[in-house]
């Protein structure tokens, strides 16, 4: 049994991945990239050596796990060190390489020089890259400490007292004073078992001595290397056995220790395992990879050191017991065959479980128990068909869409996913992108209709992409066929106006308080013009509120009827609004929708004069509704009143129409007569982007506003019109 520290990576180019999840980049031209396997002694190979793949030494203290002292260092042809990563598993998944010759070097150790069970493990390979190839690597990691095994034969115990011991010490010369106040590094072995030993540089040989009571006599019998010649000269990786053996001298009165001191090859021939939990090995394919799905069912062997307690599978959210209590345990499709022994066995996906799972990247959480403890894995498997489209694939914004689609024929050779609205007739195509792991990517972008404004600026309007609020279907076409079921997404967005029901009695805008307004406002004035904005009900609307703009006359002059998201401060016989507020915007809106109804009259009111100022004195007046997405960092104030009007502005005039920032969109309704009936109609304005890409950032981010006069600013207008509006509303 074997388990491999995957440390991995993959090109986009191939069809390979890990069951890793780190940080990537993308390849770049003459690239290939590295797909390494680290194998470190299996469990019974290192049981041999009375250890195990992780440690605590006698029993106490910490957990010593090796692969948390570990190191990989990728070198060039020339030497350089190109990568190091520390401890070796934070290698990415994606380890791109330019075309040439490396040199893989591999160490786990914390440096203990002495040690019963914190193993140093170490392998370097060389190897080659070839651009847009992935090259597998298995770098084979053996112990590289020298092993000493220490045994005593049955004598030592029948003829010495309790207590007897040898030590090992890295020395030329064996001194038993320096092996028992540790001056030297140094290993007690007081019952048979495998020490190991890191060679310091400059270091060439072990020394040992024994030391015992006999039973019978009390006399204290020695031996060790420095009288006996029988020092060690310790190789990296060899194993060394010292018997001890008591003997009498041939006239049978003086008694002796029978050393023998040998050479058995290497520690362990075997590959280095870590984890005593059961493992898992696909048949026919990689564990660690993605398994593209080709109709025939997947088996995949387990394997532990003793019995197998329990073995599930976990796929989409659902748990499926295989095995417990020694029996297995049945299950739609899936199913698990112990061995003889109870120790190992196989799970099999059956093709029609896997089938009936859908398009995409399939995880199957694995996991089994022994008396070790709990082994998990994760096996990927790919399938034909259509990935589900999240939220996270759609930017509401910027109206794309990434539309991702599996196709494991790797003989494919045009793949495309199509989509349109739900419902709509005709099918958009987009060529799909492959890339790793079976995997292909189609991205939706958006096209615009392009046009002058009534200033003869360029303005945009969306044509066609992902919008949000909207259902849509999808379906994968290979080489010109369709393949499965079409599929279906919707967007969405928690996006409103604030308080566009105008249900809210509360909103500064029906009162005459609206200097700090955090939403609407109104140029409302207790003692002049009360009534420009106030709460209402119209004819049917059952009952429901809306705001009510009128206009007036004020000290003669018109005051008209307004609504404005926005703050309005009175200073004297003037006011100014500061037209914005700020608004986190999570998706681009085509239209602003809302009710209207309008009743106009003649122009009446003219401070600049019957024949001046933008209309005429009897001519018909013009209400106003607009919107502006914009990025500003304060608000645009603009001033009317006794005094010359300032800050007049509109945002038809160009992204760069006020200094405080940039307008992004906008859109305006001009009304130029009442509205015909006794109800409110539904009303559109269409937004012009000047900016496609952007999202506004600034402190101050949305403008709507509402006039019974398009030109009240200037006091120009009929102080008679009232305007109805309610229910403000985003299109997509």
């Amino acid at each position: 049994m074997k388990h491999i520290l995957c440390i991995t990576a993959f090109a986009c180019t191939t069809l390979l991945a890990t069951s890793c999840s780190k940080d990537q980049t993308d390849p770049i031209a003459g690239e290939g990239c590295l797909a390494l396997n680290i194998e470190l002694p299996d469990e019974e190979a290192l049981a041999t050596l009375g250890i195990g793949r992780t440690s605590r030494a006698d029993g106490e203290g910490e957990i010593y796990d090796p692969t948390e002292h570990s190191t990989l260092r990728i070198y060039n042809a020339e030497g350089g060190l190109l990568r190091r990563y520390e401890p070796a598993k934070t290698c990415p998944d994606f380890l791109y390489l330019i075309a040439g010759s490396y040199k893989a070097v591999y160490r786990s150790s914390d440096e203990t020089i002495a040690t019963w069970d914190h193993l140093t493990y170490a392998g370097e390979q060389e190897f080659q890259i070839e651009a847009h190839q992935t090259r597998s690597l298995t770098l084979q990691c053996p112990i590289v400490n020298s092993a000493v095994k220490v045994v005593f034969d049955a004598t030592i115990a029948e003829k010495m007292e309790e207590g007897y011991e040898a030590f090992v010490c890295i020395s030329d010369d064996f001194s038993y004073s320096d092996a028992a106040s540790g001056a030297v590094p140094t290993l007690r072995y007081d019952r048979d078992r495998t020490g190991f030993f890191l060679m310091p540089e400059g270091s060439l040989k072990l020394s040992w001595g024994f030391r015992g009571t006999l039973r019978e006599s009390g006399q204290v019998v020695s031996s060790n290397s420095t009288t006996s010649r029988r020092e060690i000269v310790p190789e990296p990786g060899k194993l060394y056995s010292l018997r001890f053996q008591y003997s009498n001298t041939p006239d049978g009165t003086l008694a002796g220790i029978n050393v023998q001191v040998e050479e058995e090859g290497d520690i362990l021939s075997s590959d280095i395992f870590f984890s005593p939990q059961p493992t898992f090995t696909g048949q026919g394919f990689s564990i660690g990879s993605v398994v593209g799905y080709t109709g025939a069912d997947l088996k995949i062997d387990v394997a532990a050191l003793s019995t197998l307690k329990q073995v599930a599978v976990a796929v989409n959210g659902t748990s499926y017991p295989l095995f417990a209590d020694g029996a297995p345990v049945a299950a739609d499709g899936l199913s698990f065959t112990a061995s003889g022994d109870g120790s190992s066995g196989v799970i099999t996906l059956s093709a029609a479980f896997i089938g009936q799972l859908g398009g995409g990247i399939h995880e199957f959480d694995l996991s089994a128990s022994d008396a070790d403890g709990e082994g998990r894995q994760k096996a990927r498997i790919a399938v034909t068909g259509l990935s589900a489209v999240t939220a996270a694939d759609c930017d509401l914004w910027l109206n794309r869409a990434t539309l991702r689609a599996v196709v494991t024929d790797n003989a494919a050779s045009n793949v495309a996913i199509r989509y349109r609205k739900e419902g709509a007739a005709d099918w958009a195509t987009i060529t799909a992108a492959k890339g790793a792991d079976f995997t292909y990517t189609a991205l939706v972008t958006p096209t615009w209709n392009e046009s002058r404004n009534e200033n003869n600026h360029t303005v945009y309007t969306l044509k066609s992409g992902i919008a949000a609020n909207t259902a849509y279907e999808y379906r994968l076409v290979v080489d010109g066929r369709e393949i499965g079921a079409v599929g279906r997404f919707a967007t969405s967005t928690t996006q409103t106006v604030p308080y566009g029901d105008m249900e809210d009695d509360t909103i500064p805008c029906f009162g005459d308080s609206n200097a700090n307004s955090t939403s609407w406002g109104s140029g409302n004035i207790r003692s002049l013009a009360p009534n420009l904005c106030k709460p209402a009900t119209f004819a049917g609307m059952g009952g429901a509120q809306c705001a009510r703009l009128q206009a007036a006359s004020q000290v003669g002059m018109l005051a008209a009827g307004n609504l404005f998201l926005g703050t309005f401060a009175r200073s004297g016989m003037n006011g100014t609004v500061g037209f914005g507020q700020p608004y986190d915007w999570q998706a681009r809106p085509a239209a602003l929708a809302f009710k209207l109804h309008a009743t106009l009259g003649k122009v009446n009111a003219n401070k600049s004069g019957a024949d001046a100022g933008p209309l005429a004195e009897g001519a018909q007046d013009i209400a106003s509704v607009y919107v502006a997405v914009v990025d500003w960092n304060a608000r645009h104030g603009v001033t009317s009143g006794v005094g010359s009007p300032s800050g007049i502005w509109s945002p038809a005039n160009g992204p760069d129409a006020v200094s405080e920032g940039k307008i992004l969109g906008y859109g305006i309704l001009d009304i130029t007569g009442s509205t015909a009936g006794s109800e409110m109609v539904e009303q559109t304005i269409p937004i012009h982007w000047y900016d496609r890409e952007n999202r506004p950032t600034g402190n101050y981010t949305i403008v709507i506003a509402c006039s019974t006069s398009k030109y009240g600013d200037n006091m120009n207008g009929c102080t008679s019109n009232t305007l109805y509006v309610d229910d403000f509303e985003w299109v997509y």
